[in-house]
């Protein structure tokens, strides 16, 4: 997948060639150009996440709110949790 600046260039070279020839964005390019800014947004987020990931920060969730590191996160979940209800946890 493309860096989101990458993608950000792309739609901006939409953008100055249409402007460069005088012209109005055709709406095949004005798609084009909103797609490439959505997807930057899209993989910006993600690596704003790995590089918080990176610096041993927490992972925040959709809403913002952190739940700690990926252990924390993995001791809380479902899954971890079945395990342990069958009896499968560490000790054991």
């Amino acid at each position: 997948m493309a860096s989101s600046a990458r993608l950000i260039e792309r739609s901006v070279a939409i953008q100055r060639q249409a402007e460069e020839e005088g012209r109005e964005l055709t709406p095949e390019e004005r798609a084009e150009a909103k797609g490439l800014l959505d997807q930057a947004a899209d993989q910006q987020e993600i690596e704003d996440r790995i590089a918080e990931l990176n610096r041993g920060g927490s992972v925040r969730n959709a809403e913002g709110s952190s739940e700690g590191g990926p252990g924390d996160q993995f001791v809380k979940s479902a899954g971890y949790k079945s395990i342990l209800a069958k009896g499968l946890g560490s000790g054991n």
